[in-house]
């Protein structure tokens, strides 16, 4: 037996289908305002994922009903969280058919305006100048009027229409301040363009300020790194000086707080790196991790007696969980313990000590006294002349140290010495030498590491010290 539906339930059936298809178009604008409340806010994580949710709620609103009476509006929430995502191809295409579908002047006019920018985004300026014109000029007493200013005046910036370009930007935020970070971003970008490095530490320092721009962190630091490229390191870094003091979140923050550091180092300002990299090792952050790695290699680099490693062992203590802090630390074992052994067991072991400060430490001053001081306690040793050559490699300029140039011209049968001087060892074979020593030092190293087990100083001390880089 065949049933048919009656009217009512007809009516029935379309009104609950009507509620479904208009709940999810409802949750689907919901969730793009929730995106644009975290966007504005500077949450972007949370700003993607909103978005995300709106693609999805308004793609399955649309394919509920793609000739239904709504169809222009999920197009438009559809567009509109593609453009923010960063999808311009997707975005063109729902705006277009949303632009051409749309029945109510809001949502035209809106879809028109984004539309805009998503040409603008792909390049293609004639069109998208004559969308952003119509949408500054319809939708100036709405509230997307500084949305259609801004849009606009990044066009013009990229067309070198300078002047109109920073108008639309300025009253883009005048009209709307909510798009105070935006613009701020594209102000960063024009400067650096345009080599105007006022213009550009006026908006590092107002986006440094401010703790919504924390979501622009990554771009930040790229336009840094290609002022930097332009520009040189030194003032490159001085659009980041303001980090310090902004109320930016921890994570952000250090990640911009240590690329100064390190085109500050590039600059050769070391006064500089240890002032900024000391203020940003305080605390447990993953920064200030990194920031005390900062610290202790640039005191280690100038440290020259095995006793100052101790003060270096203080500014890594409080973040020993880092395996390149823990891996540096027992470096720092290692050198303490052979230096012990040197003055009294084998002088040989200075030698590995030495190496381990020049290759592991980076410590050039602390390497070229213990090579020194084995080749003045063991001046019979094979490797004496090895160790003579290994300390004037350390030095600036050799050619200003005569005393350890003299001491090779004693040595011109050594065999390390010959072969620097391309002449004819006497003796026994480097390869014969080297074999030798690379046995010495890989039981030496074996010995140092099971008493730094032993004494257990990192661990111990981590207990007791406080956080603090003295």
């Amino acid at each position: 037996m065949t049933v048919r539906r009656t009217g009512a339930g007809v009516l029935l059936g379309l009104v609950a289908s009507g509620c479904v298809y208009l709940n999810s178009l409802y949750n689907a604008r919901q969730r793009f305002d929730d995106g644009e409340r975290a966007r504005i806010e500077g949450r972007s994580d949370e700003a993607r994922v909103a978005y995300d949710d709106a693609v999805r709620k308004a793609s399955a609103s649309f394919r509920r009903e793609p000739d239904g009476p709504w169809a222009d509006d999920a197009l438009y929430v559809l567009g509109r969280a593609y453009l923010r995502l960063g999808d311009h191809a997707r975005a063109l295409g729902a705006l277009e058919a949303a632009a051409e579908r749309a029945d109510d002047p809001a949502v035209a006019a809106g879809a028109r305006l984004y539309l805009g920018a998503a040409r603008a985004q792909v390049g293609d300026h004639a069109r998208a100048r004559a969308l952003l014109d119509e949408a500054v000029r319809d939708l100036a007493d709405t509230d997307l009027a500084g949305e259609a200013h801004f849009w606009r005046g990044r066009l013009y910036l990229d067309e070198g229409r300078v002047g109109e370009g920073l108008s639309d930007l300025n009253r883009a935020q005048q009209v709307d301040p909510r798009l105070r970070i935006p613009v701020e971003f594209q102000r960063l970008a024009w400067g650096i363009a345009a080599d105007d490095t006022v213009r550009a530490l006026q908006a590092a320092s107002g986006l440094l300020s401010d703790a919504r721009a924390g979501m622009l962190a990554d771009s930040i630091g790229a336009l840094v790194g290609r002022a930097a490229r332009r520009w040189g390191p030194g003032p490159a870094a001085a659009l980041l000086a303001p980090t310090r003091t902004g109320d930016w979140p921890p994570g952000p923050r250090d990640r911009l707080l240590m690329q100064r550091v390190a085109l500050l180092a590039q600059a050769g300002d070391t006064l500089a790196v240890e002032s900024e990299a000391g203020w940003a090792a305080q605390g447990t952050t993953p920064g200030a991790e990194a920031a005390r790695l900062v610290v202790a290699g640039i005191r280690l680099r100038r440290t020259e007696e095995v006793a100052d490693l101790d003060a270096v062992r203080r500014v890594l203590l409080p973040a020993g969980g880092n395996p390149d802090v823990a891996a540096l630390a027992a470096d720092i074992r290692r050198v303490e313990v052979l230096d012990g052994w040197g003055a009294t067991d084998d002088p040989l072991a200075w030698f590995v000590a030495a190496e381990v400060a020049r290759d592991r430490l980076d410590a050039p001053r602390l390497a070229r006294g213990l090579f020194l001081r084995f080749a003045s306690e063991a001046p019979g040793s094979p490797w004496a002349g090895k160790a003579i050559l290994a300390a004037l490699a350390t030095t600036p300029d050799p050619r200003s140290d005569p005393a350890l140039r003299s001491g090779l011209e004693a040595r011109r049968g050594d065999p390390y010495v010959a072969e620097a001087r391309s002449e004819s060892p006497a003796g026994p074979s480097l390869g014969d030498l080297e074999a030798r020593l690379d046995g010495i030092v890989e039981a030496l190293l074996a010995r140092a590491d099971a008493e730094a087990l032993r004494r257990d100083l990192f661990l111990r001390g981590a207990d007791t010290l406080g956080p603090g880089v003295s």
